[in-house]
């Protein structure tokens, strides 16, 4: 099961966020961008790829193809529900999740501080044998499946092809803060036209620096009136 909150009208443009490694659907830049959107006439779902509910997902169980098929799932409702155009925003790892679908059917993309390459939190993990798991640590400890790791090893190559490969317009928004600016330049020099890059200086990856958040918030709508309205 994949559990999700509808934030507007869903046959109208539509939004569809996803969530990094570790995340979930109520962090603040998806609660409040949620909110934000929709006093503009723009809905949007923000949806778990994991989480305590009854059948839903488990993270050690993952990896991001699960990730990115659950994305197309949650897609392919959204369109069967009349939503005319569909964007994706992908915060961290849920870039990747996003460049990976098999469907691809958006109109849009958009990158908030995306994961690039080979994940630091994978090269700090820890195997932990009893479990058959890995440990990877950010302010807390994350257990994440050895398929998911072994995955992500030649990720950097598959990155880049499958940005080249995107059809629609691409955003990228970097943080100014965070280790991904290189990543992020990265990204938006293989995208292809309409494309834009936009620098947020004081912003960290989770963009919780003050007045970050809302730089964020205006400039990805600025974005989605110019290219999908």
């Amino acid at each position: 099961m994949i559990y999700a909150r509808l934030c507007g009208p869903i046959d109208r443009i539509l939004v569809i966020f996803v969530h990094g490694l570790g995340g979930r659907m109520d962090q603040h830049i998806f609660y409040n961008y949620a909110r934000f959107l929709e006093k503009h006439g723009i809905s949007s779902i923000r949806f778990n790829l994991y989480s305590w509910e009854d059948d839903a997902r488990k993270l050690d169980e993952c990896t991001l193809k699960t990730h990115s098929e659950d994305l197309d799932t949650v897609i392919a409702y959204g369109r069967g529900k009349g939503a005319n155009k569909i964007i994706v925003i992908g915060h961290s790892y849920g870039g990747p999740t996003i460049l990976f679908s098999k469907d691809k059917n958006f109109n849009a993309v958009i990158l908030w501080d995306p994961s690039y390459g080979y994940p630091d939190s994978f090269k700090r993990s820890e195997y932990i044998e009893s479990l058959r798991l890995y440990k990877a640590t950010w302010e807390f400890n994350v257990l994440i499946g050895k398929q998911m790791i072994d995955e992500a090893k030649d990720i950097e190559i598959r990155e880049e092809q499958a940005i080249k490969e995107l059809k629609v317009p691409v955003k990228v928004i970097s943080a100014g803060q965070s280790h991904l600016v290189k990543g992020c330049k990265r990204y938006f020099e293989l995208a292809n036209e309409p494309k834009e890059y936009t620098l947020i200086e004081n912003a960290g990856h989770t963009f919780d620096e003050e007045g970050t958040e809302e730089k964020l918030f205006e400039e990805t709508l600025t974005w989605i009136n110019a290219h999908c309205s």
